[in-house]
């Protein structure tokens, strides 16, 4: 899965911790996962990790940066399986970017309840949210009017590989927090009670970590608490990515949230207190009331000097309390806040929120030609297969096709195709050598505007089993370029086809063969006494050479027209030449079953090769065309590395040798076939998800 993780800022605090965490979660589970922030020092850990790391103005409001920062997102969008925001303002945003669809899925985590405003009441929060704590869970539902069913109750998990060990008890009261207004209140209070404590203690010290907008105030607190003490008991370490080593200089911890979670992770005996409330020692009786408000103390009364002595007064005096609260809460971050809870949760998310994709389909439908229409025949079968429920199919005004249950949309009219894209979130072009201009510019003009129009909605556009290589001229590589560009992924049909579609675009091109593949052969049948032969419309077969060729091998040849309309003229010449039986693909089920009894075949279609060696009969394929010349390649190149001989061949062969009608077993062309056709199904499983059993 492809996961888009968004928020403000990747800086020292507990909400980035999280999804510092949550993200190396991902990532470890095989998830791929593109990090966008305004950066910081866990965004630069993250990259080492093999996070893709993109950095965006997402800490700024002001009018230029929120524009820059929603086309990094827009694009950002079209790549991802779902994407998951960590602020109100990013989840605002990304709601605002996907606009009235439901893919991709947008996923939010709530980890404060923030203060409510005009303009903050209307925050969007996606399609489901994560909240940290029951209360926030509270406050989404009553603020917010978001729906109870919509909210995911999760925890600030902690890697406890990562957060483990044995404290020093070098003496050190430690508090972590950022010290910024809001949240530096035990910071202060730390200060002010340092000479009477570390008078009453002096074998312990205070040490203070973190950074932030009351640094200087706490610093200069600290230094009137040393001078008071007559030495350095109160100690202020800055900002930092990585605490534990400061953890396990500790003895005790003072803090909230998911610092006290890192710290009761190592066995410290813990003091919730921070500017939301004072929870105190951490115990079996506070527990659920403190784990309510995510360890924040929201809801207690307010920390205060005498609060704070009392309560570090009591583990000093009492070892065995201390001792019991540190086994404790090294207990209660083992059975109730792992990382792999958390990780769970984000998954139940994402599953519970995925939403199909709206598939437009765009190639060379409604036009009878047989290739085309079996190629749409299955890509409908295997997308409905994985759940997808709206496909449009932008084809011929008129045309025939065998397919139900779709919407078509006129692939001349424009209003026909704004309302196919509108009511799309992916634009997937459907084999074939669309974007060339051998045969025609027209047809280039027409899949370029189509591609425009697509990429100036926002649309995801992907390439499904298709060639490239038919493009002539400097100015069609120039346009090449220009419409590759707009691609989010390019299923090439063979090898040849990616490298040509890797020359001229930047998105993430695969091999993915052709969707026919994915037919089923029928059952077994003995060979017959004839051969078949698939012409195209410029046919260029020898007629006194098949002639020949039937009397060497006591063959009748057959022909099988793959578009009638086109082929009619040649095959009523090889008709009169040969004095043969021309017959049409009616489809794909009847041509597999007529060319598994044929001892081979000669086409000059593609899907004559293709459906040929589907059918387990060898074929003699014309090199006239490009993407013929590739298939062949292609399928000689694969036959090779599992050393079998291939059973597609260049039609001049023919002329050298007699055709063999035992090259390959069945079991051979089973073994040849299922590599074929598991790479279809992975791409496919890429794109859309799995096969719904």
């Amino acid at each position: 899965m492809k996961i888009l993780m968004v928020t403000d800022k990747m800086g020292i605090g507990g909400a980035e911790t999280h999804i510092k965490m949550l993200t190396e979660q991902l990532i470890e589970a095989g998830h791929s996962v593109t990090l966008v922030s305004a950066g910081g020092v866990f965004s630069d850990k993250l990259s080492k990790k093999g996070c893709r790391c993109i950095k965006a103005p997402l800490d700024k409001r002001t009018p230029s940066a929120i524009l820059k920062a929603a086309r990094i997102l827009k694009k950002e969008l079209r790549l991802c399986d779902v994407a998951h925001s960590h602020s109100r303002f990013t989840s605002t945003l990304l709601c605002k970017l996907r606009g009235k669809g439901k893919f991709p899925p947008l996923i939010s985590t709530a980890h404060l309840p923030f203060s409510l405003s005009p303009i903050t009441r209307h925050t969007k929060w996606g399609d489901k949210t994560l909240a940290v704590s029951s209360d926030i869970r509270e406050y989404l539902i009553e603020s917010y009017g978001i729906e109870p069913q919509n909210i995911i109750l999760t925890k600030n998990g902690i890697n406890t590989l990562e957060f483990n060990g044995t404290p020093s008890s070098e003496g050190y009261i430690v508090h972590v927090s950022r010290l910024d207004e809001g949240r530096s209140l035990t910071a202060k209070l730390l200060c002010k009670i340092a000479p009477t404590l570390l008078s009453e203690y002096p074998e312990y010290k205070i040490l203070i970590v973190g950074d932030g907008d009351q640094a200087e105030e706490i610093q200069a607190l600290a230094k009137n608490a040393n001078i008071a003490l007559g030495f350095a008991g109160v100690l202020l370490t800055g900002g930092t990515g990585d605490v534990l080593p400061y953890l396990l200089k500790g003895d005790v911890f003072i803090g909230v949230s998911r610092a006290a979670l890192e710290a009761m992770a190592i066995g410290l005996p813990t003091i919730i207190s921070g500017d939301e409330g004072f929870g105190g020692i951490v115990s079996e009786e506070k527990i659920t009331e403190l784990e309510a408000g995510n360890l924040c103390a929201r809801g207690f009364d307010k920390p205060c000097e005498e609060k704070l002595l009392c309560e570090l007064r009591r583990l000093f005096d009492n070892s065995d309390l201390k001792k019991r609260t540190a086994s404790l809460c090294k207990r209660l971050v083992l059975e109730g806040w792992r990382a792999e809870g958390t990780l769970e949760d984000a998954s139940v998310a994402y599953i519970s929120a995925k939403n199909p994709p709206r598939v437009c389909l765009l190639g060379y439908f409604g036009y009878k030609n047989f290739g085309d229409e079996a190629t749409l025949k299955i890509a409908i079968s295997h997308l409905r297969s994985r759940g997808v429920k709206v496909i449009n199919i932008l084809m011929r005004r008129g045309g025939e096709s065998e397919v139900s249950g779709v919407e078509r949309y006129d692939r001349f009219s424009m209003t026909d195709i704004k309302r196919a894209l509108s009511s799309s979130d992916i634009l997937a072009l459907c084999g074939g050598n669309l974007i060339q201009n051998v045969t025609s510019k027209r047809s280039l003009f027409y899949y370029s505007a189509v591609i425009s129009a697509a990429d100036a909605m926002n649309k995801r556009i992907i390439a499904l089993s298709s060639g490239f290589g038919e493009m002539v001229g400097k100015r069609g590589m120039c346009e090449l370029d220009r419409i590759l560009a707009a691609f989010d992924f390019i299923g090439a049909r063979t090898s040849e086809d990616r490298r040509n579609a890797e020359l001229h675009s930047t998105c993430e091109v695969r091999l993915m063969p052709d969707l026919c593949f994915l037919y089923k052969r029928c059952a077994s049948t003995a060979k017959k006494d004839f051969f078949v032969i698939i012409p195209s419309k410029n046919s260029s077969m020898d007629t006194e050479f098949i002639s020949r060729l039937s009397c060497e091998t006591a063959l009748l040849p057959l022909a099988v027209l793959l578009n009638e309309e086109e082929d009619r003229k040649a095959a009523a010449e090889l008709s009169d030449a040969l004095s043969i039986e021309c017959v049409t693909a009616v489809n794909a089920d009847a041509l597999i079953a007529l060319l598994s009894s044929a001892h081979f075949s000669i086409s000059e279609r593609l899907h004559g090769g293709i459906f040929s060696l589907i059918s387990h009969t060898v074929c003699y394929l014309s090199e006239k065309s490009h993407k013929n010349r590739a298939l062949i390649t292609e399928i000689s190149e694969r036959c090779e590395k599992l050393f079998l001989p291939s059973p597609l061949l260049p039609l001049s062969r023919l002329g050298e040798e007699y055709p063999s009608t035992d090259t390959l077993s069945d079991e051979d062309f089973t073994h040849l076939l299922s590599t074929l056709e598991e790479e279809v199904r992975l791409n496919l499983d890429a794109l859309f998800g799995e096969e719904i059993n």
